[in-house]
């Protein structure tokens, strides 16, 4: 028996193989979604309990955005969002830092800001020292359809402990600067300041001690009733690296939406340090974990410190593994190749697709084209075991087409693996 002809059978066994694959994981699927209905979860399930308000607004700042944020006593944020035609030709702070700077923070001098703060109670604006500035830049939003590059800049603020005002109250922040190539401050939401204060470059934000704080780190999925809870604490500040305020034995309390913003649990954030990279610095080693497993009635929950504010609204919730298995079925099910799909399985109806036998490339072929760009590389230089079969390295040569279809579009394209399917069943198999 020739090579070619061993090489062709060992494609129809493993062509064999993949069938089998594909029927076992499609009939696992089909398992997974029907226990899944038949348990109560229906489409009218997928809605969260709780008030509309929850939902976490994820659509990114647009160009122009500006804010203020409170990190911890003593700590602030300024930052800004530029579009990317700003950078491509050098204006408002990119005409002051150039994209790659490597002395980013020596480029701002505490001399040039002022942070002024003032109890909602009083009348009199109360100077906070300024001892240092950072620098951060970031790319935030880039679009795929088209050009829309915003990339967010901030200013970090170390200051003394606050005089006049205390993180535990409400209270405004005015802040001035006398950097010309920098956007001043400005405020569309939280702004109590008058329109003087616009004219001379800066503007108002009232601080509140329940502000959201982007310090504090929950699963926006939510977390399961019975299951374990915990939430990060950390921040990368850009040049100052990472945030280092947090108190020894600082506490947290988990708040209920249900009850008033009763406190339903208190604990203390823990410590914990990563290991196992080898950077310079190394990173992840101010980062903070809660632990609030026990918390385990069902409902929408803040989770909040003194001093730095309170994550986004999170739920408890019984339902939510089997919802998300759910998810994960159906987004398996609509992966699915080679078969049509509609209800009662999903609303997202499609023919037959992908029916078609597989044809390797041959010189000469309706696909000679792609077979002749296999002889080159992505330098144009030809690839010598490629020029003919016989000089290939595996030389393969079909007298039938390939079979197949079925399966499951992997990645978002039409290409299926063996290997990748074999994964899957492994592991629906040892979850099951």
């Amino acid at each position: 028996m020739n090579i070619l002809s061993q090489l062709g059978r060992r494609r129809r066994c493993w062509s064999c193989v993949a069938k089998v694959l594909m029927r076992f994981l499609c009939a696992t699927i089909v398992v997974v979604i029907a226990v899944c209905s038949s348990a109560g979860f229906t489409q009218n399930a997928w809605a969260l309990s709780g008030p509309s308000a929850q939902l976490i607004d994820l659509r990114p700042l647009s160009a122009g955005s500006q804010d203020v944020i409170l990190l911890s006593p003593g700590v602030w944020e300024w930052r800004w969002i530029e579009s990317g035609a700003s950078a491509k030709s050098g204006e408002g702070s990119f005409a002051k830092v150039p994209s790659g700077s490597s002395s980013w923070s020596a480029a701002f001098s505490p001399s040039s800001f002022s942070i002024e703060t003032k109890s909602s109670n009083s009348s009199s604006w109360n100077s906070q020292s300024i001892r240092s500035v950072g620098f951060r830049r970031r790319a935030v939003f880039a679009s795929k359809r088209v050009e829309d590059l915003r990339i967010e800049s901030a200013l970090i603020f170390f200051t003394d402990p606050l005089t006049g005002s205390t993180p535990s109250q409400t209270f405004d922040v005015r802040l001035r600067s006398t950097e010309t190539t920098l956007p001043f401050p400005k405020s569309s939401i939280t702004s109590t300041g008058a329109e003087g204060d616009l004219q001379t470059g800066s503007n108002v934000w009232t601080i509140k001690p329940n502000r959201q704080s982007p310090m504090i780190h929950i699963s926006t999925e939510g977390y399961s009733s019975a299951g374990p809870k915990s939430a990060r604490l950390g921040y990368f500040l850009g040049s100052p690296g990472e945030w280092k305020a947090l108190p020894a034995d600082s506490k947290f309390q988990i708040i209920s939406q249900a009850s008033n913003e009763k406190i339903v649990f208190e604990g203390v954030w823990d410590s914990n340090l990563d290991d196992g990279f080898n950077g310079t610095p190394t990173p992840y080693q101010s980062v903070y974990v809660a632990d609030f497993s026990s918390v385990t009635e069902p409902g929408w929950y803040f989770l909040q410190t003194e001093g730095i504010g309170r994550s986004a609204p999170f739920l408890v919730d019984d339902k939510l593994t089997a919802r998300m298995t759910r998810t994960l079925a159906l987004g398996l099910y609509h992966q699915r190749c080679g078969i049509a799909e509609g209800e009662p399985w999903t609303r997202f109806s499609h023919g037959l697709c992908h029916h078609a036998l597989a044809t390797i490339p041959e010189p000469g072929s309706a696909l000679g084209a792609r077979h002749d760009r296999y002889l080159t590389d992505s330098g144009g230089t030809a690839q010598d075991a490629m020029k003919t079969y016989e000089g290939s390295h595996f030389p393969i040569q079909t007298e039938f087409k390939v079979d197949v279809t079925q399966g499951h579009h992997d990645a978002g394209d039409y290409s299926k693996y063996i290997i990748n399917s074999a994964q899957l069943i492994h592991h629906l198999t040892f979850a099951a």
